[in-house]
C-alpha cells in the first residue's frame, strides 16, 4: 500500500493513494469513505483534474448510501436496519426469544435472541449467521462450477475459505489449493458470485492474469465483463 493523502473536493474527502498499478481505481465505500488509487507516475495536476471531473458521481453515490440509512453495514446491525443480501434489500428485525435463531422470508431477516438489549452479542449472532449463509451459497456455486468447468482437467477441488477482506473479492492459493472468498460478496446476486468463484477457479489452471486466463474465462462465461461491471458499480461497491 502506498502513501495515503487526504484531498478535499467540493467539501468531499477523498483518500488518494499512489502505488504500482497501471489504471486508476476510484471506489465509494458504503461506510461513506472514498478512496482513489493512482499509478506512481500520476502528477498532482492529473489527480486533481481526474477527481474534479468525477466529484459529482462520487457525491451521488454518497447520497445514495446515506439515504439507505445504513444499508449494507454488516458491522452495525440494529433493529430496523437494512442489509443487502444476494442482490436484494432485507430489513433486519431483532426480537426477544428463548432460542437463538434467524429467519428470512425474502424481504426480512428476523433474529430471535436472548440478548436483544446487548448490541455486541446481537452483532456476533448476526455475523455467525451471515458467515454460515455465505458458506452455504458459495459452496453450492463452487461445487457446480468445479464439476462443470474444472474437474475434467484432473485438478482436485479447491478448499473453500471465507474471510472479511477490504480490498479483494477472492484469492487463490496454489500451494494449498484453497480459494478464499470475501464474505461481503454475499451482498451480490448469484450472477456476480458465480463470476468471482469462476475467476478464482480459473486460477487452478492459470496462475497469472494472462491471455490464456481470460480466454478460458470468456469461453466458460462469455458475459463475465458485464457481471464484473455490475458487481463493481451497482451491487456491492467498496472493493478495489
Amino acid at each position: 500500500m502506498g502513501k495515503i493523502i487526504e484531498k478535499i473536493y467540493s467539501n468531499t474527502s477523498i483518500m488518494v493513494i499512489k502505488k504500482s498499478i497501471k489504471n486508476v481505481h476510484l471506489k465509494v465505500y458504503r461506510d461513506m469513505t472514498v478512496r482513489c488509487s493512482f499509478p506512481l507516475s500520476a502528477s498532482e495536476e492529473y489527480i486533481d483534474k481526474f477527481l474534479i471531473k468525477r466529484i459529482d458521481w462520487v457525491q451521488k453515490q454518497l447520497a445514495k448510501y446515506k439515504e439507505a440509512n445504513g444499508a449494507d453495514n454488516l458491522e452495525c446491525v440494529r433493529d430496523g436496519s437494512c442489509v443487502q443480501m444476494l442482490g436484494k434489500d432485507y430489513r433486519v428485525f431483532i426480537r426477544e426469544g428463548k432460542q437463538v435463531v434467524q429467519e428470512e422470508d425474502g424481504k426480512n431477516i428476523v433474529l430471535y435472541t436472548r440478548w436483544s438489549d446487548d448490541e455486541k452479542r446481537v452483532q456476533n449472532q448476526f455475523a455467525i449467521w451471515w458467515r454460515k449463509k455465505a458458506t452455504e451459497v458459495f459452496h453450492k456455486i463452487l461445487d457446480e462450477l468445479f464439476g462443470k468447468v474444472i474437474a475434467k482437467y484432473g485438478i482436485g477441488k479447491p478448499r473453500l475459505k471465507l474471510r472479511a477482506m477490504k480490498t479483494m473479492w477472492g484469492s487463490y492459493a496454489f500451494k494449498s489449493n484453497t480459494i478464499t472468498i470475501n464474505d461481503y460478496l454475499l451482498k451480490a446476486n448469484l450472477l456476480q458470485i458465480e463470476y468471482v468463484i469462476l475467476h478464482e477457479l480459473t486460477h487452478t489452471r492459470f496462475r497469472q492474469h494472462n491471455i490464456e486466463f481470460y480466454n478460458f474465462l470468456t469461453i466458460h462465461m462469455p458475459d463475465w465483463k458485464e457481471r464484473k461491471k455490475v458487481l463493481d458499480t451497482q451491487i456491492a461497491q467498496g472493493i478495489m
